[in-house]
């Protein structure tokens, strides 16, 4: 099954476009799961995203409350260690955002339907044999604007004996 948006009109970040078909993907799999009567034994999802693999593997920092939201969406319906890493020649999923012609039957865009319909070699073979994996993803640095700032408050007590 695939499914593609339209960005929205107001500007988003493309981490968050990204995070936003994560979530994508954990609710279709949901739907999926829920109507086969079929037995699955592994569930693996795929983005060509590193700060969106960093954002979900991420357990010690607090986000803004979008990519929060989403994340919790996310950590819902499935590990960290579901998710990998695709290098963008082979993640299908983008040609819905360069967009193929489904008119012509001939040359680059009949690959491109097939790659679309089939998905990359790789799926197809031994999961041995599929793209290595960044087993070190770098953790969220503290600089990224999507990580909340901590705040402090600082408070004082007067004792009234104390005071002049």
């Amino acid at each position: 099954m695939g499914k593609s948006r339209v960005a929205p009109l107001k500007t988003v970040t493309v981490p968050r476009l990204e995070l936003t078909a994560a979530t994508l993907a954990v609710k279709l799999n949901k739907q999926i799961c829920d109507e086969l009567d079929l037995s699955i034994s592994q569930i693996v999802f795929w983005s060509d995203s590193m700060i969106v693999l960093r954002y979900i593997k991420s357990e010690n920092k607090r986000f803004q409350t979008f990519v929060a939201n989403r994340l919790q969406v996310i950590h819902d319906a499935s590990t960290p260690n579901q998710w990998r890493h695709v290098p963008t020649k082979l993640n299908p999923a983008d040609l819905a955002s360069r967009g193929i012609s489904l008119g012509r039957a001939t040359g680059q865009d009949q690959r491109d339907l097939q790659f679309w319909l089939n998905g990359p070699d790789f799926l197809w073979k031994d999961p041995k044999l599929w793209p290595t994996q960044l087993d070190d993803i770098p953790d969220v640095e503290d600089t990224d604007v999507e990580v909340k700032k901590p705040k402090a408050r600082v408070g004082a007590v007067i004792n009234s004996k104390d005071a002049p």
